[in-house]
């Protein structure tokens, strides 16, 4: 734990040796203004800013015909306070003519598939005369703030809903258009 003092002129030691003015400039008037990082390196395990993302994308298309994990969708976070971001590619195409809804669906849960923070959306499409047979295409954005206890697994999970059962569901990551998933340490 670090104490914070020695803002009225005596630098406080911080647990590693440092001194807390030679970490965090004071500003008169403003309180505390932190440093950002500057150098270019990777913030260290363990420490605020740090960035966790999945270690091999998924495949570039994953057809869904049912609820299911999205291979190699998933993270691994550590205990501390973490801002999960997915930003998922998403397409349905109607098989048929007679399709008049359809919807491809990403969730974030953890290993035991409990949705984390209400993060269930869908990419929802109504078709009319003229888009039945076409496929739509669109980004779904996920983002929540979880505090594990110990290392957990969050993954994402793909699924299909349409009114004819014959409507093709995909989350992709292709060289063009690629989605994300990652974590940053946030305390």
């Amino acid at each position: 734990m670090s104490i914070i003092a020695g803002i009225t002129g005596q630098p406080a030691e911080l647990i590693d040796g440092a001194k807390v003015n030679s970490l965090i400039p004071l500003t008169a008037g403003n309180g505390v203004q932190l440093e950002g990082r500057t150098n270019g390196v990777a913030i260290e395990a363990g420490k605020v800013g740090e960035k966790i993302t999945w270690v091999t994308p998924p495949a570039a298309n994953t057809n869904f015909t049912a609820e299911a994990d999205w291979t190699n969708a998933y993270i691994t976070l550590t205990p501390g306070v973490w801002l999960v971001i997915a930003n998922v590619n998403a397409a349905y195409g109607s098989a048929t003519t007679s399709d008049s809804y359809g919807a491809v669906g990403v969730k974030l849960t953890t290993s035991a598939n409990a949705i984390v923070e209400n993060q269930d959306k869908t990419l929802l499409v109504g078709f009319g005369d003229g888009t039945r047979g076409a496929t739509i295409k669109g980004t779904i954005p996920l983002s929540c703030v979880v505090y594990p206890s110990s290392n957990t697994v969050y993954k994402l999970r793909g699924l299909k809903i349409d009114s004819s059962g014959t409507g093709v569901a995909l989350l992709y990551n292709e060289n063009n258009a690629r989605s994300e998933f990652f974590a940053v340490r946030i305390a």
